[in-house]
């Protein structure tokens, strides 16, 4: 996410931080954080939010029997 000011307003719609950074050229902060998927949009409609990306789902490529990480595989 890109925002500038506090990020008081943020935490207040739910918002964690995990990494909060200023950008390295606008006069904005970057933060990576957790918000409740059902305060994306509250969150993404703050004045001072410029931007707001999510991760890609992914998707599961093996069926879950075929992937094994216990002991004695390998």
């Amino acid at each position: 996410m890109l925002f500038t000011g506090s990020i008081d307003a943020l935490v207040a719609v739910g918002f964690t931080p995990m990494v909060v950074s200023p950008h390295p050229r606008r006069t904005a902060t970057v933060a990576a954080g957790n918000v409740p998927v059902g305060r994306l949009r509250e969150l993404a409609d703050l004045e001072q939010v410029e931007f707001v990306e999510a991760p890609p789902r992914h998707e599961q490529l093996l069926p879950a029997p075929a992937v094994n990480f216990g002991p004695g595989t390998g």
